[in-house]
């Protein structure tokens, strides 16, 4: 037991660290703690944490997403972990919407998906609700330059 480290094998045979991860917990939680006591402390003010929030949420976020996927190397990706993923939330959404709609009456199909979406996917869509957004300005400033590069008005109807 000399050299032995911390390292599993997953099914396609590729090594993964579990000394990696460690450091990547400490400094989430060591940053949340600084926030809690700045915030406590009162060296940010309420105000001053709504615009911390909307520049991380709205540049900072999408931006670290952004170029995170664009170097993102999918030999790397866990292929059989996200279909899992995939499997369990799934099952989960339509067991949650199908006891929404035994269970509640009258049947209400938007309610019954509703709880689904909030039962599986709370977290996906605070991550990903920003990014949709700078999307949906992209697109949109995107088709107001194809409106003025080519003077179509149709895309003008669009918007």
């Amino acid at each position: 037991m000399e050299n032995a480290t911390n390292l599993t094998t997953d099914p396609s045979g590729a090594t993964v660290s579990i000394e990696n991860l460690y450091p990547a917990i400490v400094q989430c939680f060591v940053i949340i703690l600084f926030g809690y006591i700045a915030g406590r402390w009162d060296v940010i003010t309420p105000t001053q944490g709504k615009g911390i929030g909307t520049f991380v949420s709205k540049f900072c976020l999408p931006a670290l997403l952004f170029k995170n996927m664009c170097i993102l190397n999918f030999a790397d990706v866990n292929w059989t972990f996200l279909l899992c993923i995939l499997i369990a939330k799934s099952v989960v959404f339509f067991l949650v919407m199908a006891l929404c709609l035994v269970i509640k009456r009258p049947r209400n199909y938007g309610i019954a998906g509703l709880f689904a979406i909030f039962a599986t996917q709370s977290n996906d869509f605070a991550l990903g609700f920003p990014i949709c957004k700078l999307l949906q300005i992209i697109w949109i400033l995107f088709l107001l330059y194809a409106n003025n590069v080519t003077g179509n008005y149709y895309v003008t109807y669009i918007l």
